[in-house]
């Protein structure tokens, strides 16, 4: 019966292996984001999977309202937001130290330069009006880097991530309770 919140559940508990396991800048900005996505799609097919279900609007009328009480889940819903509409996300890489930086491509077109920033490792290339294209670098880093979220309840992303599924995971429980795992 609530077969897609299963799915999402699964994809939710990938993302959190995924981005627990990330080595570099872009693994773990990619897997923090799938993360916040499949999270926020729990309750989207939960709904779509009771929308027909009786007694599932009664029921979940009260389990929204704590939803958007909770401030883990406020900032997983306003997140995925940011990312999807705005393509801004709130992760904050503070590089302490690089020790090693092996390149294993070619810049994509002549004259891009290497740049490793916050934002992490990317081919910059700049126009005649001055405006930068970054594109993704394919290289390894290594040396010690620091993750934060800036404004978010919790301030460390795989942290705030675990908080976030614990509660999916409590409110699916919550649910197959009620109506059982058909």
């Amino acid at each position: 019966m609530f077969e897609r919140t299963s799915t999402k559940m699964e994809d939710a508990r990938c993302c959190l292996r995924a981005l627990e396991r990330a080595t570099t800048q872009m693994d773990f900005k990619a897997n923090f984001l799938a993360f916040i996505s499949a999270a926020r799609a729990v309750t989207l097919a939960m709904q779509k999977d009771g929308a027909h279900v009786p007694g599932f609007k009664d029921w979940y009328g009260p389990e929204q309202a704590a939803l958007k009480g909770d401030a883990v889940m406020k900032y997983v819903n306003s997140a995925r937001t940011a990312d999807f509409h705005l393509g801004e996300n709130d992760l904050l890489f503070q590089r302490l130290a690089i020790h090693e930086v092996q390149v294993w491509e070619h810049p994509p077109v002549p004259g891009a330069e290497l740049q490793i920033t916050s934002l992490g490792p990317a081919w910059v290339v700049q126009d005649e009006d001055g405006h930068q294209t970054r594109y993704p670098a394919d290289v390894s880093v290594t040396g010690k880097m620091t993750v934060s979220l800036r404004g978010a309840p919790i301030e460390d992303p795989v942290e705030l991530c675990r908080v976030a599924l614990e509660y999916c995971e409590q409110l699916t429980s919550r649910l197959h309770a009620q109506f059982g795992r058909q």
